[in-house]
């Protein structure tokens, strides 16, 4: 019979990782942004 892992074994890593990714993200994408705005080819406008 199969044994399941420790809940807090899959939790931990699982939202350090999903914490990492989204910080990645953020600052990668940040800097793009404020470019696309000055360049015309992102309107926030139209986004209601």
């Amino acid at each position: 019979m199969r044994r399941h892992p420790n809940p807090c074994a899959v939790v931990v890593p699982g939202s350090v990782s999903l914490a990492i990714a989204m910080c990645v993200g953020r600052f990668a994408l940040t800097p793009i942004l404020s470019m696309t705005q000055l360049q015309g080819t992102l309107d926030l406008s139209l986004s209601r």
